[in-house]
C-alpha cells in the first residue's frame, strides 16, 4: 500500500481543471452561468450607469449655475445696474454642485466594485450609506439655493 498524501488545495475538476482561478484568490468562486447570476450583475451595471447619469446631471446643473452667475455679472456691467451682495454666492453653490457630482461618481464606482465582489462571492449585503450621503448633500445644497433665491428676490422687489 502506498501512503496517501493530503493536499492543502482543493481538487479542481471540470473545464477549469489545471488552471488557476481569477487572480489566484482562494475565496473566489467560479461564476455560475445561470440566468439569475447574470441578471444580478447586469442589474449592478445598470445601477452604476444610473448613478453616473445622475452625477453628470448634478455637475451640469452646477455648471449652469456658475455660467448664469457670470452672465448676470456681465449684463449688470453693460447695463450699469448694480448686483445684490449675494451674487458671488451662486458661484460657490455651482462649484459645490460640480464637486457633489464628482463625489457621486467616485462613491458610485466604489459601490459598484463592492457590490460586484459581493455578488461574485454570493454574499450580497445591502447598504444605503452612499444614497444617504448623496441625498443629504443634494438636500443641503438645494436648501442653500432656495435661501439664495429668497434673499435675491427680497433685495430686488420689482
Amino acid at each position: 500500500m502506498q501512503p496517501t498524501e493530503k493536499s492543502s488545495q482543493p481538487k479542481i475538476t471540470g473545464p477549469n481543471q489545471g488552471r488557476n482561478t481569477m487572480h489566484n484568490n482562494r475565496n473566489y468562486k467560479e461564476p455560475v452561468n445561470d440566468l439569475a447570476f447574470v441578471n444580478e450583475h447586469l442589474s449592478n451595471d445598470r445601477t452604476f450607469l444610473a448613478w453616473l447619469s445622475a452625477s453628470v446631471a448634478i455637475m451640469v446643473f452646477g455648471f449652469v449655475v456658475i455660467k448664469f452667475s457670470l452672465f448676470a455679472s456681465r449684463v449688470s456691467l453693460i447695463m450699469d445696474i448694480p448686483l445684490s451682495g449675494v451674487n458671488g454666492f451662486s458661484t460657490y453653490l455651482g462649484i459645490a454642485l460640480v464637486a457633489l457630482g464628482l463625489m457621486s461618481v467616485a462613491l458610485s464606482w466604489f459601490r459598484y466594485l463592492n457590490t460586484r465582489k459581493q455578488l461574485r462571492n454570493h454574499g450580497y449585503i445591502h447598504s444605503t450609506r452612499i444614497m444617504g450621503i448623496t441625498a443629504a448633500s443634494v438636500f443641503l445644497i438645494s436648501l442653500a439655493l432656495v435661501s439664495y433665491l429668497l434673499i435675491a428676490a427680497y433685495q430686488h422687489p420689482n
